[in-house]
């Protein structure tokens, strides 16, 4: 699973391998989400990709990490279970 794989590569110091898997995985997302989710979880996603870009630029990869693999996860689940 890309999620998976684009944390894992930052916890493991691959900055250039996670910043290119998490470019396609957002693209991937926005997709997903702008097509099936309510404004509600839109707004959710929104501030979680904020948290996500702000973590990037400050070079903070193992927060990063976190929020694909656990905050992520649980935004797209929520938007499975409304669907």
């Amino acid at each position: 699973m890309k999620i998976q794989r684009t944390s894992n590569a930052f916890r493991l110091g691959m900055e250039s391998k996670g910043g290119q898997l998490f470019s396609e995985l957002i693209d991937e997302l926005l997709e997903v989400i702008s097509s099936s989710a309510s404004d509600e979880l839109l707004g959710k996603f929104n501030r979680l990709l904020q948290q996500m870009i702000e973590a990037q630029l400050k070079a903070d990869f193992l927060y990063l990490a976190d929020l694909i693999e656990y905050e992520l996860t649980d935004a797209l689940r929520e938007i499975d279970k409304r669907n």
